[in-house]
């Protein structure tokens, strides 16, 4: 089944529609046959940001893996007001992320407030609008495989929670990437390897 033939209405789809998306023959696609026919040309997986930690590994590798990495930023977990998950404070170099939430939403927040650090934003979590609209998009460039989101998409007829789950994302940061793919904010080319292989 193609992407325009699923019955939902899919991010996919829809970045289809705005051209995002450009058909290659199946040649081309070798044995990658979990991707869809259609292949972003685009990647909204292209961020250009280099976080200290890979966004991939847990929360607790990513802690481990700030104390070598970045020495001088403080990860700390305490009990945060109202429905803030993270917090990030540039003059102290200090990323705070809620202890009471699940290790789901912990991982996407550390990601989160690395992206506040990477950009040197400093609101003490009281950023602009702009800067957190930014931050929520680069965290879903950085967290989000565009294969696996395909795969995902499909397979849960565009569910945001059930793809949320399947991915071990927040829906937040599902819905951050669904709105890169619809608006086609990307520009980053997918490349192949000598295999053909998606990388």
């Amino acid at each position: 089944m193609s992407i325009d033939s699923t019955p939902h209405a899919s991010a996919l789809g829809a970045a289809n529609q705005a051209g995002s998306f450009q058909s290659f023959p199946d040649d081309m696609l070798g044995d990658n046959r979990s991707l869809p026919r259609l292949l972003a040309v685009r990647n909204p997986g292209g961020s250009s940001i280099s976080l200290p930690v890979d966004p991939f590994q847990s929360y607790g590798r990513m802690r481990m893996t700030l104390y070598e990495s970045a020495p001088g930023l403080t990860v700390m977990s305490d009990l945060l007001p109202g429905k803030m998950d993270g917090v990030y404070c540039r003059s102290t170099d200090t990323i705070l992320i809620d202890r009471r939430i699940t290790l789901t939403k912990k991982r996407c927040a550390l990601v989160h407030e690395l992206v506040h650090r990477w950009y040197g934003d400093d609101g003490d979590g009281q950023y602009s609008a702009w800067q957190e609209s930014r931050c929520r998009l680069e965290t879903a460039r950085l967290m989000v495989r565009l294969d696996e989101y395909a795969d995902a998409e499909r397979m849960y007829e565009g569910d945001v929670f059930l793809i949320a789950a399947e991915l071990d994302r927040t829906v937040q940061v599902i819905q951050d990437f669904q709105r890169l793919l619809r608006e086609g904010a990307t520009r980053t080319l997918l490349t192949f390897d000598d295999t053909n292989v998606l990388r």
